[in-house]
């Protein structure tokens, strides 16, 4: 993303917070903007990775199960990726593994499951003023971002407001199989689930698009 577009980008952003009175902290704006950015392709997010482009997948999945001795899981790995509209494959954030560029220390220690809630609202609002016939962003891909946008968060704790889901879901009704990649040679045990209780899954947010069937 060139400077001059990002610019303009954040300029925006910077109205809009102020017009629709959005003053969550900035960690949370930023983390919500950062979303937006993946899902229009300007930056990347994360995916289970299901071949070797990146890393000697085959290596490392085979010494996960046969030197680290992982039991009961699938050796997952997971790799950076652009959201590809084409594709329409679902990537993946974590906020306990934050990347966000214009990165904004939380200035307190806030609970997981509290702060997926509050990306969520922000994310919505954001969305909301994204759709409208003034928005600055109007007739840009960000626009396209809220008619397309889809968002899951999950966590391994319950959200008694029904916001975040349950991180298990991955395994069982929103499944991904790129979780369950194996590499040829690789074999693990019967019975092995997805690992939904590791710190990138008790705070990962999905993006995927509404249009179309992710995966």
């Amino acid at each position: 993303m060139s400077c001059t577009k990002r610019f303009y980008y954040d300029a925006a952003f910077s109205l809009i917070q102020k017009q629709y009175n959005l003053k969550l902290n900035p960690y949370l704006l930023d983390t919500a903007k950062h979303l937006l950015y993946m899902f229009c392709g300007e930056l990347p997010g994360f995916r289970p990775a299901t071949d070797e482009n990146l890393m000697p997948l085959r290596l490392l999945q085979d010494s996960i199960v046969n030197v680290y001795r992982l039991e009961g899981y699938f050796p997952t790995i997971m790799e950076p990726a652009h959201f590809n509209h084409q594709v329409d494959a679902s990537i993946y954030y974590s906020i306990k593994y934050p990347s966000v560029v214009d990165f904004t220390p939380p200035s307190s220690e806030e609970r997981t499951l509290a702060a997926l809630r509050k990306i969520a609202h922000m994310t919505k609002k954001l969305l909301y003023a994204l759709a409208q016939p003034d928005c600055l962003l109007l007739g840009t891909h960000f626009a396209l971002a809220a008619q397309k946008m889809k968002v899951d968060y999950y966590h391994n704790q319950v959200d008694n407001q029904n916001t975040v889901k349950l991180s298990v879901k991955l395994g069982e009704s929103d499944v991904d199989e790129r979780f369950k990649f194996l590499s040829t040679g690789v074999e693990v045990m019967r019975n092995v689930t997805i690992a939904t209780d590791t710190p990138f899954m008790r705070g990962c947010i999905k993006i995927s698009s509404c249009n179309a069937e992710s995966v």
